[in-house]
C-alpha cells in the first residue's frame, strides 16, 4: 500500500485508462527521454499506481491555491488525472493520454511544465525541472497570453496550487453540488 491509496480511495477513484505497470514504467522512461528530464518521485509513483483515472464521479473535488487566482476564486476543481493507455487502448482512454497533452499543449504552457490533470478546461501541471520542480500548478486557458513564436511562454495564467504533489494529493477535498457552487 502507497502513502496515496488512503487519499485515493477515500475520492472514490475510478480507472479509465486500464494500465500496465511495466508498460507504464517503459513509457514513462520514454517521456523522461523527451522531456529530458526525470519526473519528480512522488508523481512517478502516482502516475504507475492511478495515472488516467477519474475522482469523486458523483461529488466534486477541489483543491484550494496558494497563490489565489482572482478568476477562480480560492479552490479549483479537479476532474481526471492523465495516464499512459496501452497502444491497444480505446478511443476514449486515449482522451486522457499523458503524451498527447504534452504535446498539445507544447508551446502553450511553460517548458517546465506537464500537464496531469484537467481542471474546467484548464490544465493542472507538474513543474519536471528548475527550481520548482515538483510544485503543482493551476494553468488558466482563459487568461493565455499570446507570444511571439520562439518567444518563452510565461507564468502570468499559472498558480501555485501547492509546494509538492504529495501535498498536493493530501489537500484534494470533496464538496457536494451545492458547496461547490457557493464557493464559485
Amino acid at each position: 500500500m502507497n502513502h496515496f491509496s488512503e487519499k485515493m480511495n477515500s475520492l472514490g477513484y475510478d480507472n479509465l485508462v486500464h494500465q500496465e505497470k511495466e508498460f507504464t514504467k517503459g513509457k514513462m522512461f520514454k517521456l523522461e527521454e523527451i522531456l529530458q528530464a526525470k519526473l519528480p518521485t512522488q508523481y512517478r509513483q502516482f502516475l504507475l499506481d492511478y495515472g488516467g483515472c477519474a475522482i469523486a464521479i458523483e461529488e466534486y473535488v477541489v483543491v484550494d491555491y496558494i497563490e489565489k487566482n482572482p478568476r477562480d476564486g480560492d479552490e479549483c476543481l479537479v476532474e481526471v488525472f492523465f495516464g499512459i493507455p496501452l497502444d491497444t487502448a480505446s478511443d476514449k482512454q486515449k482522451l486522457y493520454d499523458l503524451f498527447g497533452e504534452y504535446y498539445g499543449y507544447l508551446g502553450i504552457i511553460p517548458s517546465n511544465l506537464l500537464p496531469i490533470a484537467t481542471s474546467c478546461g484548464n490544465i493542472i501541471c507538474i513543474s519536471f525541472q528548475g527550481t520548482n520542480k515538483g510544485k503543482v500548478y493551476l494553468w488558466e486557458h482563459e487568461e493565455e497570453e499570446m507570444t511571439a513564436a520562439g518567444e518563452p511562454c510565461t507564468y502570468s495564467n499559472v498558480y501555485l496550487i501547492s509546494h509538492s504533489f504529495k501535498e498536493f494529493i493530501k489537500s484534494l477535498k470533496i464538496q457536494t453540488e451545492e458547496e461547490f457552487l457557493e464557493s464559485l
